[in-house]
This record gives C-alpha cells, sequence and structure tokens, in this order.
C-alpha cells in the first residue's frame, strides 16, 4: 500500500500515513527506523500536518485527515513511544485538503467544497 502524506516534527521525527495507519519514524544510524505504529485511523489517511509546542508546557500534535472518517487529533508519547488520541471531529467528511492555518490551527476542506478550521 502506498504512503499518502508525510510530515516532518521535532528531532527529525518522520509521521507518514499509510491507508488506515500512522507510522512514526526516527534516524537510525542510516536510515529511519519504525519506533510506533496506531492502525484504525479511518478509511484512508490522506493528509498529516503536524503542529510543533509553542510553549514548554504544550506538546506536538498531529492532525490527520481521513477519507471518509474526517479529522482526527493526536500526541506521539516519546516516553511510551505510543500515539494518543486526544480528539476527532464530529462531522463525518471527506477530507481532500488539510493545511496548517496558524501556530495552533489547521484549515482543510472536503469533498463537498466546506472549508473549516480547527
Amino acid at each position: 500500500m502506498p504512503v499518502t502524506s508525510v510530515c516532518i516534527a521535532l528531532q527529525s521525527t518522520v509521521f507518514a500515513a499509510c491507508g488506515d495507519t500512522l507510522f512514526c519514524f526516527k534516524p537510525y544510524e542510516d536510515s529511519l527506523r519504525v519506533v510506533a505504529r496506531i492502525g484504525g485511523v479511518g478509511t484512508c489517511i490522506r493528509n498529516l500536518v503536524y503542529l510543533p509546542p509553542i510553549s514548554r508546557y504544550t506538546k506536538g500534535e498531529i492532525f490527520a485527515g481521513d477519507s471518509s472518517k474526517s479529522v482526527k487529533l493526536f500526541r506521539f508519547c516519546e516516553a511510551s513511544k505510543e500515539f494518543k488520541l486526544k480528539a476527532e471531529e464530529g462531522t463525518t467528511r471527506n477530507i481532500t485538503a488539510l493545511a496548517k492555518y496558524d501556530e495552533r490551527y489547521v484549515c482543510g476542506g472536503d469533498v463537498l467544497g466546506n472549508v473549516f478550521i480547527l
């Protein structure tokens, strides 16, 4: 199955989506190694956006836009090497675009022409 979206986070961390699975890669020697994954995110993740922490009291966030289940917000825990689902949009929509809007927001669009800010 092809990789459908990739985003770069802090400390050379790479998040990638393949189908309904979200992966976290970290540098290891001369390559990248999978350190975590979470499946069942939706039908097919089309867009990933990483928002870095804006202060030492906040954590980075990963927004995943899916082809049928809308947008989900994840945080990646370095200590446990796990993704944690923090929130998901209640409206089911086919996400076609997702991008960073501001320090703490993302803007997206769906197949019906709706534009939204989360």
